[in-house]
């Protein structure tokens, strides 16, 4: 009789110590764990819910699983599941479905379900509840991100063939005419008795085939980026910067460097012409939306990267609104700034307010091996 009391206090206490083991296993879990009665659907047990629904577990026992759901459409959705897998035999089945917190909030959750049979009776299941919520944010934020790279490729192809057109038109309207007019002024000549007016000519075909030239150089420097290994960053961009936004647009331009040489040549040829095309893109945006009187780029260092800063005193805009209007990370344009430098491992800053211009700012690791295959 000793002996099958010890015993029996003995199995109690392994089973108290089980049951406690399991408990804390239970409520150290980031997930809501239910023991629900069927067919009734009542909590009969519940762990720790409140991290997942707000809920301590006595708020929780002795209800019907409904006051979790949305509505009670939701409710009966699920339970039709439960009796679908009840039917066909299954043991556990896997659903995401909309819940509700104590405090009236939805919540996407991942909801695992293990049917418990005694006799072949479903007399009760266990339902393991997760919160999902930065989970379906990270997807959506993915699914935007590829959205935004589709759009991106289908702009980039469309922006291709607008410079094809205007390349085509500038030839036309420009080079094509001063050749023209030339070949007339050629004609003129051979068909011409007087050398006076022969020399005439010869002055007005040289004074057309200059003109002629210098548009052709205007387009080319305006196509091709000049070889940064040759000149240098700086340069070129304050070259770029004269050229084309204070002769042809009548803004007012500075442009300093203070990047150190042994820091300029770290930087491959490639990782330069990357940077210094992201900076025109961004002096262009200036010209078109920025209203601005002046405009301002300059290279420097910030302990150990390099950077570019390009500021206007243009009307501004409200970054906020930018965002919503265009997504995460404004315009196609600047979503491909912001590709670029990421892919470099640098870093894209834009800071705005309306009526107090805009400041921009490139970012990138100085190092001896930085460069792009």
């Amino acid at each position: 009789m000793v002996t099958e009391v010890a015993e029996r206090t003995k199995a109690e206490k392994a089973l108290g110590e089980s049951r406690n083991y399991l408990e804390n296993l239970m409520d150290s879990m980031p997930d809501a764990v239910f023991s629900v009665k069927m067919p009734e659907r009542v909590i009969e047990w519940a762990n720790d819910t409140y991290n997942v629904l707000g809920y301590e577990p006595g708020e929780c026992v002795g209800k019907t699983t409904e006051f979790l759901y949305p509505d009670r459409k939701d409710f009966i959705v699920l339970g039709d599941r439960i009796q679908g897998a009840i039917a066909v035999g299954d043991e556990i089945f896997h659903v995401e479905q909309t819940l509700r917190n104590k405090s009236g909030e939805f919540f996407p959750a991942d909801i695992n379900v293990s049917l418990f049979r005694i006799d072949e009776r479903v007399v009760s299941v266990t339902a393991i509840v997760r919160d999902i919520t930065n989970r379906k944010r990270a997807e959506q934020e993915i699914q935007l991100y590829q959205e935004r790279l589709k759009a991106l490729a289908a702009q980039l192809t469309i922006a291709e063939e607008r410079e094809r057109q205007k390349i085509a038109a500038d030839l036309h309207d420009h080079v094509g005419h001063s050749l023209a007019l030339a070949r007339m002024q050629l004609n003129g000549i051979l068909e011409s008795d007087s050398d006076l007016e022969r020399h005439i000519l010869v002055k007005d075909v040289s004074s057309i085939m200059l003109q002629a030239l210098q548009e052709t150089r205007s387009l080319i420097f305006e196509l091709s980026t000049p070889s940064m290994n040759a000149i240098g960053l700086g340069a070129a961009i304050s070259e770029w910067l004269e050229e084309q936004i204070e002769k042809r647009h009548g803004l007012q331009t500075e442009c300093s460097d203070t990047i150190a040489i042994k820091h300029q040549k770290t930087l491959d040829e490639n990782v330069q012409t990357l940077l210094f095309r992201s900076v025109r893109e961004l002096l262009t945006n200036v010209v078109k939306h920025a209203r601005a009187n002046k405009v301002a780029v300059h290279l420097g260092e910030q302990g150990n990267d390099i950077s570019i800063t390009i500021e206007d005193d243009g009307i501004g805009f409200d970054r906020d609104a930018l965002k919503s209007k265009n997504g995460q990370k404004g315009g196609f344009g600047l979503f491909s700034i912001q590709e670029r430098m990421t892919n470099m491992g640098g870093t894209f800053d834009i800071q705005s307010e309306p009526g107090k211009g805009c400041r921009v700012v490139l970012s990138l690791p100085v190092g001896e091996d930085k460069r792009l295959e």
